[in-house]
């Protein structure tokens, strides 16, 4: 494209033109601009691995694969996606620290050697939440959950109970949820 031709793309100015014009080699270095494409896509996919599949945890590789593969739109989604869970584990975390520096000692803990966990149990935060809201009917239609801040996938038409709730007891919820990966363990055997 000409320099005209590129000025003529609103949100092209001189600085994005002069940027776009250093990323591009107006002299491909040793051969031709066949070869600096060919350089060029063997080092945008660099890394790439084949195999797994949409039920297994990908390696780093076969997750670049996909990521090479997916459609713009989908790239742009699931970015925004690390995005949010990033700002959503950043606000856990500062949770999480504030909580420990207004703690007035080390925290509890529990006697009985079978407990799931050695200290006093912290519930988790619930989200049940209406993502992009219909129309202003005044009823929320939730269609999204999220369990300390990370989205979770749940089966279509399962249940989420939500149990009385007493004075002198914790809030309880009942789900079912998708799961990638169970492990039943001793936790040194993980």
């Amino acid at each position: 494209m000409t320099n005209e031709q590129l000025l003529a793309v609103p949100g092209i100015g001189e600085t994005s033109l002069a940027i776009i014009r250093a990323a591009i080699p107006t002299q491909p270095t040793g051969g031709s601009h066949v070869s600096w494409l060919e350089k060029e896509v063997a080092r945008l996919r660099a890394g790439e691995e084949p195999g797994g599949d949409s039920f297994t945890v990908p390696t780093p590789g076969q997750w670049i694969t996909r990521w090479n593969a997916a459609p713009a739109d989908e790239r742009l989604r699931v970015a925004q996606q690390v995005i949010e869970n990033e700002e959503s584990a950043a606000r856990r975390f500062e949770m999480a620290h504030e909580k420990r520096l207004d703690s007035p000692g080390p925290p509890e803990r529990s006697s009985d050697p079978l407990s799931m966990t050695h200290q006093t149990p912290v519930g988790a935060i619930i989200e049940i939440i209406e993502r992009a809201p219909a129309a202003s009917s005044g009823l929320v239609l939730p269609n999204t959950l999220r369990i300390n801040g990370v989205e979770i996938p749940v089966p279509e038409g399962a249940c989420i109970q939500i149990h009385e709730l007493g004075e002198a007891e914790p809030a309880k919820v009942t789900l079912t949820l998708f799961a990638r990966r169970i492990t039943i363990a001793a936790e040194g055997d993980m």
